[in-house]
């Protein structure tokens, strides 16, 4: 982690004492006790000095800072890399350097937290020259340049941990009770029995995979508060809300009237995901109350106090199948829930409410939902013996989500939401770069923000500029200081920072005070993944706290990395005097309507959805998905969006029955971002189960394993959670340093029931020349890909030249040339990076669950396509991907519908096109019987080619003459 010096005599971070805080059972409330803590300085002063900002050549920046009339209280590294280090507090060894990402020079620099006055001086004494500056003196978002512009000092926040043990902290929520204690929950992982927090190369074949299988590890919820203490505060922890080892999901929290405290997240129990509460009072635990009880997961919950003292509840609920926003309350002083009531009206999905609640009794929700086939922002007054209508706060065809929203101390309802622009998750790949038809997952988000006062929608006079320019932002939170101005915080990309964790996101906070937006100010420890939400609370003495994590991505390259929670008093970046009103203009309503695309592309997936394909006794159905979709967590995710949004995508955007997380496994570095890392790989698995909807949303437990030629790159799929990635041998085939890594893919895949498809295999890169191949456990492939091209045969549809392949031309790794070699495997296709709403997997499941999807995933019985084209092939009572005898000769029935006109169907038979058929109509019903009969084993399949260009490719079926 970060390397963060603290004077003894100030602050002693030590490891969670026990609290003796433990699961309650159903019977009665304990009375639990707290740890040392943390002390907090709300008055401390931060300052970071950035160096090298005229460097040109990587430059050594080694030097020591003194304190003048002032206090040290801490120091740490701001950029540091492998080679960089502290030799003391006071004291470092760095250099500038080329940033491997954007190949321009990097400044580092170092924080120095202290207590100032105004006459207190730092002395920075450095290889390249010698300056100082006043801190106190200093303004927040306004950097001085020091020593010719060389260097620079600003004033940031000052940070402090919560104490904790070897446990990833993650997904804090916080609020102040009335006395001005402010209490924080959040989400503590405890690693496996084997205590391997990174899994690494490894040289010899293992002899057993049960490693890859953790015992021990889960979730906990814990509860921690901010007390006063002298000028200072200290944090510490006070309960276990559950017990460790469980599967939990996002708390929230608010406080009551009486000094209690209300917690609530969503539980995994029994097989179900549940919403449970919990009260917290005088040291006394309620026990565990669960709100829902219904099969489908209940998730996303968020707590709000009204101006009574009733605490509310608001939380996305799966159970009519599509997710609604459901509420309830609990009455001041009573532990008695009130039942589910709906609040959201759309038939699409609803996604991710807040709550907020004025001082004149009012309570507001809003959430997002995809009711227009884009995300809308909702509001809704919720108070008195009816509710208010249901407000579109952003009516437009933007991508507009993940709302928040505040009242001030006038009432007025500010509520900010993050926006990208139309056709979100739509047609976008290597053969789609037209924003008039789809953009990706994470291009051009921006922040903006509203304010509803006595029912009329109102917009802040200044604009939020320097925030949105020149960079993404993400997941914005609101809050407001005693004073009752309103602030702001998201999240931001240090474009700079990208080796094996992705991309480093920092939050940032500016407030509106008149009629401007203030300056920008990064929270320096909050380097972390991209949805890492923050939480505003007040606290002690009044002042504003941001309670945040980060897991150290920014400044660790030798030493593994964990998720800790931080606190950030906000104090000195607004003045100390009354806040100035905000100056608000009108901003009139728009409206639009569901287009007609997105009609028809609803009827689509609705036909597909009800098809039913009988085949002798048995009965299947088409589920569409696919299971190579990457986001952040990738090394290479950059530009891929959060875990959240691969859910989004696939329920919203691309209406799909299933998806598989398609994250890299690979890292060998300490601070690696794939699923070689237990905490990144427990996140993906536990999404993958929380998401999954009984009868409607069946997603499978997957990660992309890439090892280079000629082993290559495979997707890994499971129906069940719980097995880890297998970490890669050392080497490859093609310089014989290592044994062969593929077979042992195939018995880890044997022992724990897996199944993988190649992928890219015509890439030189990460392909293959199909040396191996095991039919039971790779029974599929990957023929297409929308981020690139497909690998059928040479001189095939949208198929890699030597002139245009991307990753290198490798024509040994055809598909043509796997089944030649008398491989079995049926088709599927993916999107891989980049790419959304072009790929599809289409699979004929007996059953619409994970197991479903993999069997027949197993059974070949699946095609591909890059468009929602429903295509049915048999032999008999067979359907593609069988293999079988028959007596008579060869006969084909297909049946197509197209999205579009059907310019040609063709028949492939042991590599050669046998049969074409010119319809030019969009539904095709016809039989073809190969007069020439199988002689001995043959295999068929289908190719359909609309005249829009759209494809798909049914697996093949391997036919034996009598």
């Amino acid at each position: 982690m970060k390397k963060i010096r603290f004077a003894s005599l100030f602050l002693a971070l030590g490891f969670m004492l026990a609290s003796g805080a433990w699961w309650v059972q159903r019977s009665g409330a304990q009375v639990v006790g707290q740890d040392a803590g943390t002390r907090v300085e709300p008055q401390a002063i931060t300052v970071r000095v950035l160096f090298g900002k005229k460097d040109t050549v990587p430059t050594n920046w080694d030097g020591s800072f003194s304190i003048v009339n002032g206090t040290f209280i801490g120091s740490q590294g701001w950029n540091f890399r492998s080679t960089d280090k502290w030799i003391s507090p006071t004291s470092w060894v760095a250099s500038t350097r080329i940033s491997p990402v954007t190949r321009k020079m990097n400044t580092n620099g170092v924080l120095i937290t202290l207590k100032a006055s105004s006459q207190t001086q730092i002395q920075i004494t450095t290889a390249q020259g010698n300056f100082s500056f006043a801190p106190a003196a200093l303004v927040f978002g306004q950097p001085v340049l020091l020593l010719n512009g060389a260097a620079s000092a600003e004033r940031v926040f000052s940070e402090f941990t919560l104490p904790a043990g070897n446990t990833e902290d993650d997904f804090p929520t916080a609020a102040a009770d009335t006395t001005g204690t402010l209490w924080t929950a959040y989400v503590s992982y405890t690693y496996g029995q084997s205590n391997l927090p990174f899994l690494r190369p490894m040289l010899t074949e293992p002899q057993s995979f049960d490693f890859l299988r953790p015992q021990g590890n889960g979730d906990q919820i814990r509860l921690a508060r901010l007390t006063a203490q002298g000028g200072a505060g200290q944090w510490s922890h006070m309960a276990d809300l559950t017990p460790a080892g469980q599967d939990v999901y996002r708390p929230a929290l608010a406080t009551g009237l009486d000094g209690e405290v209300w917690v609530a997240w969503s539980q995994k129990v029994g097989g179900q995901w549940d919403v449970y509460a919990r009260r917290y009072n005088n040291g006394a635990l309620s026990p565990p109350i669960q709100i829902t009880q219904d099969a489908s997961p209940d998730l996303h919950v968020a707590l709000a106090r009204d101006a009574s003292g009733n605490i509310w509840l608001a939380w996305q609920s799966f159970a009519n199948g599509t997710s609604d926003i459901l509420i309830s309350s609990v009455a001041r002083g009573t532990e008695n829930w009130n039942g589910a009531t709906p609040i959201s009206t759309s038939s699409a999905n609803d996604w991710d409410p807040q709550l907020a609640c004025g001082n004149d009794g009012s309570v507001w929700a809003v959430w997002d939902t995809y009711d227009k086939g884009d995300y809308d922002v909702m509001l809704r007054r919720l108070d008195g013996a009816e509710f208010g209508p249901a407000i579109n706060v952003s009516d437009s065809p933007k991508f507009e989500a993940r709302a928040s929203v505040v009242c001030d101390a006038a009432n007025r309802v500010w509520i900010a939401w993050e926006e990208a622009g139309p056709l979100w998750g739509k047609d976008y790949g290597r053969l789609y770069r037209d924003p008039a038809v789809g953009i990706p997952l994470y291009s051009g988000h921006t922040i903006n923000v509203r304010c509803y006062a006595d029912g009329q929608r109102l917009k802040t006079a200044g604009t939020l500029a320097t925030l949105n320019t020149g960079t993404q932002t993400a997941f914005p939170r609101l809050g407001t200081d005693d004073k009752g101005r309103v602030f702001l915080t998201c999240r931001r990309p240090i474009s700079d920072v990208q080796e094996t964790v992705s991309t480093s996101w920092h939050s940032v906070v500016t407030f509106y005070e008149g009629s401007s937006w203030a300056p920008v100010v990064t929270v320096p420890n909050s380097d972390n993944a991209l949805d890492a939400r923050p939480a505003f609370a007040n606290g002690p003495g009044g002042a504003l706290y941001l309670v945040h994590t980060s897991d150290g991505r920014n400044q660790t390259y030798s030493t593994p990395w964990r998720n800790q929670i931080y606190i950030a008093p906000i104090t000195g970046m607004a003045g100390s005097g009354p806040a100035v009103a905000p100056a608000l203009v009108a901003d009139p309503a728009t409206m639009h309507d569901v287009d007609a695309k997105t009609l028809a592309e609803r009827n689509d997936v609705s036909r597909l959805r009800s098809y039913r394909a009988r085949a002798g006794p048995d009965v299947y159905q088409i589920v569409r998905g696919e299971f190579h979709r990457h986001t952040e967590i990738s090394g290479d995710g950059k530009s891929e969006g959060s875990l959240i949004d691969m859910w989004r995508y696939g329920l919203d955007a691309a209406t799909l029955d299933w998806i598989g997380n398609g994250d890299h496994n690979s890292g060998s570095a300490p601070g690696s971002s794939g699923g070689d890392r237990e905490y990144t790989w427990w996140l993906v698995q536990k999404h993958t189960d929380a998401f999954t909807v009984p009868s409607q949303f069946a997603p499978v437990f997957s990660y992309e394993r890439s090892v280079s030629f000629p082993d290559g790159h495979r997707n890994i799929i499971f129906p069940e959670r719980g097995i880890r990635p297998l970490p890669r041998l050392k080497g490859n085939q093609a310089n014989g340093v290592s044994p062969n890594d593929t077979k042992m893919l195939y018995k880890y895949l044997r022992a724990f029931d897996g199944i993988c498809a190649a992928h890219t295999s015509g890439q030189y890169v990460g392909g293959t020349d199909w040396r191996d191949n095991d039919r039971e456990v790779e029974p599929i492939v990957e023929i297409y890909q929308g981020d690139r091209q497909s690998y059928e045969y040479e001189g095939a549809p949208r198929s890699a030249t030597a002139a245009d392949a991307i990753g290198g031309y490798n024509p040994a790794g055809y598909v043509w040339n796997a089944l030649a070699k008398g491989y079995r495997l049926g088709f599927e296709s993916s999107s891989d990076h980049r790419s959304t709403h072009i790929s599809y997997t289409m699979a004929y499941a007996s059953t619409p669950t994970p197991q479903g999807v993999v069997d027949a995933l197993r059974r070949r019985h699946c095609y591909a396509a890059t468009d929602n084209i429903l295509l049915d092939v048999r032999c008999g009572n067979k359907i593609m991907g069988d293999e079988f005898t028959i007596q008579t000769l060869p006969s084909l029935q297909i049946s197509v519908t197209g999205t579009g006109p059907i310019a040609r169907v063709i028949v492939v038979k042991n590599n050669k096109i046998v049969y074409t058929a010119m319809p030019n109509t969009t539904q095709v019903d016809l039989s073809w019987t190969d007069v020439e009969g199988c002689q001995g084993m043959s295999y068929y399949y289908v190719r359909i080619e609309q005249a829009d260009g759209q494809l798909a490719w049914s697996s093949p079926m391997w036919i034996h003459g009598a």
